[in-house]
């Protein structure tokens, strides 16, 4: 059986930003992980608005240069730890 659109691929789209940011989330201990970070050619900028981590609330901007993506805060409700590993 099956639903139009298919369930699945109204989070496509997120599942593969987060495959490509090597977005993880660390709730308990209030941390942003990327790892290995990319943007595709088409895709200069991303803006995410109201992450949540635990009770915390972030924004991020992330900008594609030439061989790395700069990861910026643009507001954080509490304290919150994002760390970038290459």
């Amino acid at each position: 059986m099956s639903c139009s659109p298919q369930t699945w691929a109204s989070g496509a789209v997120l599942l593969l930003l987060q495959a490509c940011l090597g977005l993880r989330v660390d709730s308990p201990q209030k941390k942003i992980l990327f790892s290995n970070s990319y943007l595709p050619r088409f895709l200069s900028e991303v803006h995410i608005f109201g992450l949540r981590v635990a009770e915390v609330s972030i924004d991020l901007s992330l900008i594609r240069h030439e061989t790395a993506v700069g990861i910026n805060v643009l507001r954080r409700d509490r304290q919150v730890t994002v760390v970038t590993v290459k």
